[in-house]
């Protein structure tokens, strides 16, 4: 329905956009518009003379750049790339070419790389001359959604474009061309840059979508790295009031939260027909939960790109899948030295009234993480949990079939020196040995409430916490040293009439019953 109104309404402009052209004969004008800050502008020499295209840079670095036939502009260091393209838009409104390309200074360059500097944000398929025709396919305005976010949440899924190269099915359309198979599962890390505070939701609402708030979340696609473009009659659908007020309140600080927000809101700031929060753009994963991002979150992009990629992925194994997800930082602890890595895991069963809902919510999957660690005693960064629905059986004439909330939870950090892992390592099992299940119930409702801002938002029972009977010790040299014990921990669960489902066959399972019966 979102792609049938957007086609429509794409038709009706651009239709009447070229019946001008053919009227007057005079050729499209596309102009280019880069926020530069830092980058080095090199590669803009390959669009200079381009016919019917000129260039714009609006620069915030402390020398404005000289590069002959570019106009450069200074502006203040404010309000990140979405700052600079609404200031182009709210002081040429009654100029703005025929069609405006909005990007980001960098050279244009596949993918994301944490920590490197090829950070072009093109997905794979998608060159920028792509971004330099005016209405494509009829078009009248080109996005490429890479990434999509929960809100408030901050949920992430990631298109699988993004994250490699030369999948068969890949393509530079709208939304990726395989539908829900073309992104990540959904993944979250408290680092990224959506929940660094403030409220995503409020801002939408007074800002870009121009109504109340009333509290209801929605899920955000969008062009990761803020690169889209747009005719004029698309720009103009907007009145030059309202990019004054955006501009306004991305005015104040160097790279304020609502920069950040603003980068997903790009379509729907384009398309006021089209809002987000009230219809869906592309075909998403199904919510069936939400991974801490670390290793199980990794390894299962990494599954997803050897099914998307056939039997000639041969590289899948050894992609740097935590390096490409935007805003995840290195999930990769290298110990040098006397270092070395504590590495352990474990898993839980929580009962729940909606477990459904419970794994599809990324407050509660951070609530068991920072539930987790505070009574293990470490950083909650060094917790990765993933939480997903299992199903139980009762016998003994109570109910057949329950589901609850399995917990898979990892737990890995580093610590100076040999010795000093061993101490470590005999501390840690300690206290997960301690761990009982009605006070890690208690810390994750804890948890949950304050990262929710919600009292009462869950009742948890652990009906059982598993401790592990090993803990890793990694030194720098990539020698794995294991420290094994035998643990059990309290509250384990021994009932016998609860058996997890995976643990029985349902021969094995109608054969006790019957037995239950007859007895």
């Amino acid at each position: 329905m979102a792609h049938t109104i957007m086609k429509s309404l794409a038709l009706t402009l651009s239709v009447g956009a070229l019946g001008a052209l053919a009227l007057d004969q005079k050729p499209l004008r596309t102009e280019v518009v880069l926020a530069h800050f830092a980058e080095d502008l090199g590669w803009v020499s390959q669009f200079i003379g381009k016919p019917n295209t000129d260039i714009k840079i609006y620069s915030k670095a402390a020398e404005l750049p000289h590069i002959a036939g570019v106009q450069a502009m200074p502006l203040p260091n404010v309000g990140r790339e979405s700052h600079t393209f609404l200031h182009h838009i709210a002081h040429n409104y009654d100029k703005l070419a025929d069609w405006t390309v909005f990007s980001q200074a960098v050279a244009p360059s596949w993918g994301y790389l944490i920590g490197g500097s090829a950070n072009g944000h093109l997905s794979d398929k998608v060159s920028f001359e792509d971004y330099l025709q005016p209405f494509p396919e009829g078009r009248d305005s080109k996005f490429v959604m890479s990434a999509s976010s929960q809100f408030p949440s901050g949920a992430q899924s990631t298109r699988l474009g993004m994250v490699k190269q030369g999948l068969p099915q890949e393509s530079g359309d709208f939304c990726p061309k395989q539908g829900a198979d073309g992104w990540t599962d959904w993944w979250f890390t408290p680092d990224h840059p959506h929940l660094r505070s403030g409220d995503m939701l409020e801002f939408y609402h007074k800002y870009i979508s121009l109504d109340e708030n009333e509290g209801e979340p929605m899920t955000m696609s969008f062009s990761q790295g803020s690169r889209f473009a747009a005719s004029r009659a698309r720009i103009q659908a907007r009145p030059r009031a309202y990019y004054a007020r955006l501009l306004a309140a991305l005015s104040k600080h160097m790279s304020p939260q609502e920069g950040y927000w603003m980068e997903a809101s790009w379509y729907d700031v384009l398309h006021p027909e089209s809002l987000q929060y009230k219809t869906d753009l592309c075909a998403l994963p199904q919510v069936r939960g939400i991974m801490t991002l670390g290793p199980y979150a990794i390894d299962s992009i990494r599954q997803q790109l050897i099914k998307s990629a056939g039997a000639d992925c041969t590289d899948c194994d050894a992609i740097d899948v935590d390096r490409r997800l935007y805003g995840a930082g290195d999930f990769k602890i290298q110990p040098k030295g006397d270092e070395v890595v504590l590495k352990t895991a474990g898993s839980a069963i929580i009962a729940v009234a909606e477990p459904t809902k419970f794994v599809a919510d990324a407050n509660a999957t951070v609530g068991v993480q920072k539930g987790i660690s505070k009574k293990a005693g470490v950083s909650d960064k060094d917790v990765m949990v993933t939480l997903s629905v299992t199903t139980s059986r009762r016998l003994l004439g109570r109910q057949l079939a329950t589901q609850k909330v399995k917990v898979d939870y990892i737990i890995e950090y580093m610590v100076s020196s040999k010795e000093g892992g061993k101490t470590e390592s005999d501390k840690l099992l300690a206290a997960l040995k301690a761990i009982g299940p009605t006070a890690l119930a208690a810390e994750i409702m804890t948890q949950i409430d304050l990262v929710s801002g919600k009292p009462n938002s869950y009742t948890v029972t652990v009906e059982s916490f598993t401790a592990p009977t090993a803990i890793s010790v990694l030194k720098s040299t990539g020698e794995v040293v294991e420290v094994k014990v035998t643990v059990v921990a309290p509250g384990t669960s021994t009932a016998n009439d609860s058996i997890l489902q995976s643990d029985i066959s349902m021969a094995t399972f109608l054969m006790v019953l019957l037995a239950q019966f007859l007895a």
